[in-house]
């Protein structure tokens, strides 16, 4: 089932810029697709012939609900963005960043990371209530974060020497914390990376941001095929050299026809992942359907149908910068949101150049930890619903058990409908007090003292009678 945008959620994300994202749909869905360039199509055929995950494998990453995205790379001796801050982007990206290319890929001959403890940042997730990390193995700028055999740009090449994403990996595997890997297809780096023949087509300021030149058609650029077997080899190298991988996280976004599955050969790269990793989950944005959707700096629909992640800066950009961050009552709302709309969260940052993390940013996501260190029964293994968000917030459920989340309380009082289902007992999860909940009218009315309402989420538990 899925519904429309979560209404407070994207009031609260209303001025994020850059709010983007990709679901994959059926053409025959009747969601309204605004902005249109967001949401790839696909028949019937296509859909049912794509090879996803396993049911257990879906259900295990939908319990996991909270993770952490690392976004960590030469950007950190700036606190700028990831890639996104290199002055010169390759076609067909637009724009250009700040920081000249020269100065930007010379950060590597810098890279000490003398702070660096891969077990020191897995127990930090931990403790922050995070149950999987996603770790950017390579971002558009195209430099390695592991010992690649397939290029000389790496960090192994650096003054730290050693290989970062196996060492993090390795932690992982030893707390037990699912890890997965980001993996750009774009490279703004690598001398043979040409999508789309730069001959044959010309920008335009709207996406999909190219054209093609009359009478050429969209073809790749002739050196693009040797990217392909340099971007397969790579890929093979993290799926078969770091142990156990959770999630493939792609980034090259169909944007209304930006990327084609076939400027990667997607098809037959992540039947091989699936092969060698074969309880992975891989995301939508190879221009395929996907496992999950990726609704990113914004809150996804209610959506129980079809896997969702939204990925969400902690702070003004992607990876570690040093403005100012959400605040713990943004956080858990946003929590409450995702879960409420039965989607999971995957909150943005990284570390400084040094390798440690930032102690605000580390305060902030412990402060979120201790929450869910008391309700975290409430957000963890459940499903959303049964009731769909509002502008008062939203619900999960656990079996007969469900969890109203009250975030913005009505002026007139909380009115649900009545799914036909006695509540047999209802109580304050929040804190103490009283809870009445009143059912006439094909409607459920929960009534709570001002007094005893939380001033960041009023949580509430209902035993209903009968099955979902």
């Amino acid at each position: 089932m899925r519904e429309g945008p979560l209404a407070w959620a994207a009031m609260l994300l209303a001025l994020v810029p850059g709010a983007t994202g990709q679901w994959s749909l059926l053409e025959t869905d009747s969601r309204k697709r605004e902005p249109a360039h967001l949401y790839q199509t696909f028949g019937q055929g296509v859909w049912d012939r794509y090879e996803g995950a396993s049911a257990e494998s879906i259900r295990r990453f939908r319990g996991f609900r909270y993770g952490l995205f690392v976004h960590y790379g030469l950007s950190s001796f700036k606190g700028a963005d990831l890639s996104w801050s290199r002055q010169t982007r390759a076609f067909p990206d637009p724009g250009e960043g700040t920081i000249p290319d020269a100065e930007y890929e010379g950060f590597a001959d810098r890279f000490r990371m003398e702070r660096f403890d891969a077990d020191r940042w897995v127990s930090m997730a931990r403790r922050a209530g995070m149950r999987y990390i996603v770790a950017v193995a390579k971002h558009h700028d195209g430099f390695h974060m592991w010992d690649t055999a397939h290029s000389d740009f790496k960090i192994t090449n650096s003054p730290f020497g050693r290989d970062y994403l196996k060492e993090l990996a390795d932690a992982c595997q030893r707390d037990g914390m699912p890890f997965g890997v980001y993996y750009s297809q774009r490279d703004w780096h690598h001398p043979d990376y040409q999508p789309l023949d730069p001959t044959a087509t010309e920008p335009t300021p709207a996406p999909p941001y190219w054209k093609a030149l009359r009478g050429a058609g969209r073809r790749a650029g002739p050196r693009h095929d040797r990217y392909i077997s340099y971007m397969h080899d790579t890929v093979r190298e993290l799926m078969t050299g770091y142990g156990r991988i959770d999630v493939l996280w792609w980034d090259a976004l169909w944007w209304g026809g930006m990327y084609h599955a076939d400027m990667w050969e997607s098809a037959g790269i992540e039947s091989e992942v699936r092969r060698l990793q074969p309880r992975i989950l891989i995301n939508n944005r190879a221009s395929l359907p996907g496992d999950f959707d990726t609704p990113e700096q914004r809150l996804g629909m209610f959506q129980d149908d079809r896997p969702w992640e939204s990925c969400i800066s902690l702070g003004p950009h992607w990876a570690w910068s040093p403005g100012e961050v959400k605040s713990k009552r943004e956080l858990v709302r946003l929590l409450v949101g995702t879960a409420s709309g039965d989607g999971n969260l995957l909150i943005s940052t990284g570390a400084r150049s040094d390798g440690s993390f930032d102690p605000q940013h580390v305060r902030r996501l412990l402060e979120v930890g201790e929450w869910l260190e008391r309700f975290g029964d409430t957000i963890y293994g459940t499903r959303g619903g049964p009731w769909k968000p509002g502008d008062w917030g939203g619900s999960t459920h656990s079996g007969s058990t469900a969890f109203l989340h009250v975030t913005s309380w009505p002026s007139d009082g909380l009115v649900l409908p009545d799914l036909g289902r006695t509540v047999r007992d209802a109580a304050i999860v929040s804190g103490s007090g009283s809870v009445s909940v009143t059912r006439s009218s094909g409607s459920l009315r929960i009534a709570v003292p001002e007094s005893d309402r939380d001033p960041i989420d009023t949580i509430i538990r209902l035993e209903l009678a009968g099955s979902e």
